[in-house]
């Protein structure tokens, strides 16, 4: 879905708080969440709010598109043992009908004149022999709600269908549409869906749970997030089935005539229906009364019964416009499942951005209380702080910016360190980062070959570091770089490479840098994987 966009949502939600504010009792005034004084238990609350009534509102939907009572509960039932979709199938064909000729005048000449005093007239006709093509398109569309696959006509339920049938006249033998086509049906599951009604009035149960340990924030939990996936399949599916008869059906029936003589089918829209999925609270206006914060289930059922009242009254308004006759192809039943499938979209979009604004707003109180955004850099610092207490000297992370020199007697040739980099590559301070480093003398010699005949062998100090760093989602992580600088009248080479055993190096990667150069390689980071995550990606792997 869209990202949070909250002058737009705030726009939509204003709109639906007049709706909200007529349906309430005058001394209840609904406000934004963000303007009312209440706790953080009262964001799950309002969450699992917003689920309820979009959940509900798609049912109602769902009941004007043609799903009765006791079809709602049929499909409850199905989803106890089998997964229940919705399936828009159809199918289109074009033939032949006849050809006919007519004569069009398209012009006319009359010359009138004297010769020798005689009176004479003449006249020139151009007439245009035109052949008109006659096509007879026929075609049918049908909205199901299927269990498992829904090969056999006792796992459908019929929600909604039409035939229809068109005379078109072209000017070519060319054929407008298809001799026969049968289009890929449109599926999308709705189990999840079903498995949270508890009634046959459309009724919701849905409750996040906050005693498991992957629950973070009302909006950071995996029944929001599984609410979040379900109703996009749903959204995608509605937004096929409009292209489909945008594409399809109204091309139809626009084929072959004249621009002012089109059906108007942008005038099939959602204008005026009412989407209840507002992150509201209530506030008591009499000064006695403490009254509850959030929508009680009265006001729920009272809004859902304005959106179900609103959506049909639309569809009733636009489906006059367009009059059934014999060669109609927009018809009340198109119109209804257009303006549903593009409501179940608005609904969907409110639900997530209704969410989206709680964990908004919860990261705003946030940022007011600590006075900024904490980011990774920070992090670092509060936890370097913290290291000196909880490490003896030996132990404390130093930051990785080592001095070249030949020896401890030898003033240094340059310096080589590991730094990172806030804000991107082109902006930010740059500082070495803190690993902890395990340091000592050689005790044997390494080597490493430059060609196949030479070898090097080098002694020296050598270190361990382990570098632990933290990022944070949403944050762009600080650049990371290799620096390598060099004193005047001063040289000393730089390789990159890895430890092949206890006494080879490999180098990859080799530079020189003299006379105050200063080289900067980026580095590429990688993640340790943890233990489980390691177990998780060789578990299918053979044991040999």
């Amino acid at each position: 879905m869209l990202a949070f966009r909250e002058e737009e949502f705030r726009r939509r939600v204003d709109k639906a708080t007049e709706t909200v504010r007529q349906i309430l009792h005058r001394t209840r005034s609904p406000v934004y969440a963000a303007d009312a004084e209440h706790s953080y238990s009262d964001k799950f609350v309002l969450c699992n709010i917003l689920v309820r009534l979009a959940l509900g509102s798609v049912f109602h939907s769902l009941s004007v598109a043609g799903i009765s009572n006791q079809d709602l509960a049929t499909l409850v039932e199905w989803s106890k043992e089998a997964t229940v979709g919705l399936r828009l199938e159809a199918r289109e064909s074009c033939r032949f009908v006849q050809d006919t000729s007519r004569e069009r005048k398209t012009s006319e000449t009359r010359i009138t004149g004297t010769v020798s005093n005689q009176v004479f007239s003449q006249s020139t006709k151009i007439v245009t022999k035109i052949t008109e093509y006659e096509w007879a398109v026929e075609g049918r569309w049908r909205l199901t709600a299927f269990r498992g696959v829904g090969s056999d006509e006792t796992d459908l339920i019929n929600l909604m269908s039409q035939n229809f049938s068109r005379s078109v006249i072209t000017g070519s033998k060319s054929n407008p549409r298809f001799d026969s086509h049968v289009f890929p049906n449109l599926e999308v599951d709705i189990s999840w869906l079903l498995q949270h009604l508890s009634g046959p009035d459309g009724s919701v149960d849905f409750e996040i749970n906050r005693e498991v340990a992957s629950c973070c924030t009302p909006r950071r939990n995996k029944d929001v997030n599984d609410a979040l996936f379900c109703t996009s399949m749903l959204s995608a599916w509605c937004a096929s089935v409009r292209a489909f008869f945008a594409d399809q059906v109204f091309a139809i029936a626009t084929l072959g005539l004249e621009a002012d003589k089109r059906p108007d089918v942008l005038g099939i829209s959602t204008e005026g229906v009412f989407v209840p999925v507002v992150p509201l609270f209530v506030k008591t206006l009499d000064a006695g009364d403490v009254g509850q914060l959030v929508f009680t289930p009265t006001d729920m059922t009272a809004l859902l019964d304005e959106q179900q009242r609103s959506l049909t009254a639309r569809i009733t308004a636009v489906g006059s416009t367009f009059p059934e006759t014999p060669d109609s192809v927009i018809t009340t039943s198109a119109v209804r499942l257009c303006i549903i499938v593009d409501h179940l979209r608005d609904i969907i979009v409110q639900l997530h951005q209704g969410v989206d604004y709680v964990e908004d707003m919860l990261r705003k109180q946030l940022f007011a209380a600590i006075g900024k955004e904490i980011s990774a850099q920070d992090f670092a610092s509060f936890r370097r702080f913290h290291d000196r207490k909880f490490f003896c000297d030996d132990m404390q992370p130093l930051p990785f910016s080592y001095a070249v020199r030949r020896s401890p007697l030898h003033s240094p040739e340059g310096q080589i360190a590991v730094e990172e980099q806030a804000g991107g590559s082109g902006s930010g301070m740059r500082e070495p980062v803190f690993t902890h480093v395990r340091q000592g003398v050689a005790a044997a010699p390494m080597k490493f070959s430059i060609s196949a005949a030479t070898t090097v062998r080098f002694m020296g100090q050598r270190s361990l570091h382990a570098w632990l760093r933290h990022d944070f989602s949403g944050q762009a992580a600080p650049a990371v770089q290799l620096c390598a600088r060099a004193r005047q009248l001063s040289s000393f080479i730089v390789l990159v490479g890895k430890i092949a055993s206890a006494d080879t190096f490999e180098p990859t990667h080799g530079m020189i840098v003299q006379n105050k150069d200063e080289i900067r390689v980026p580095l590429a980071i990688s993640t340790i994987p943890t233990p489980k995550e390691f177990k998780d990606a060789i578990s299918s792997l053979s044991p040999e």
